[in-house]
């Protein structure tokens, strides 16, 4: 079947049997994700998050649990977040659940409230206000405003 329209959500999913197994896939969420990846903002969050971290989009998607990779994955996330708005596609785009994504938004959520001073939650506090700066010095390049977002199709509330 090249794709049936789920009635109780109203998506369009793309069914498959492989292997035996039948695989569902949002085609709708794969259009956002697509986008996402080919964003200026996406593409500019990676090259500052390398640049002053020394650590690559490799090594983030990596199940590393050392705490400064481990916060700035987290970091990642709240950023693309804070400008995609969907739990689902950031996890996507970072090969993770979208738990895992709610949980790391609300972790740096509750960081960036707190005064507690331990070196690794003071620069990741750094970190996301230099990206804010860096990313206005960059014409303020907002996901929303891309031709990739405006031109995708329209998705159902999540």
């Amino acid at each position: 079947m090249p794709g049936v329209v789920c009635q109780h959500s109203l998506r369009l999913l793309h069914i498959s049997n492989i292997g035996g197994r039948v695989m569902i896939k949002n085609k709708m969420l794969d259009d956002e994700v697509n986008a996402i990846k080919q964003s200026e903002f996406y593409k500019l969050l990676l090259k500052y998050i390398d640049e002053k971290t020394g650590i690559t989009f490799e090594i983030i998607l990596k199940r590393v649990r050392k705490e400064y990779i481990v916060k700035v994955r987290q970091a990642a996330h709240y950023l693309l977040f804070s400008h995609v708005l969907s739990y689902s596609a950031v996890g996507r785009v970072f090969q993770r659940d979208h738990a895992t994504i709610k949980n790391s938004v609300e972790i740096i959520e509750n960081l960036l409230k707190t005064n507690y001073n331990h070196d690794i939650n003071q620069s990741i506090k750094k970190l996301i206000r230099e990206f804010e700066i860096y990313n206005d010095l960059h014409k303020s390049i907002r996901f929303e405003d891309t031709p990739e977002y405006k031109n995708r199709p329209n998705l159902p509330n999540q």
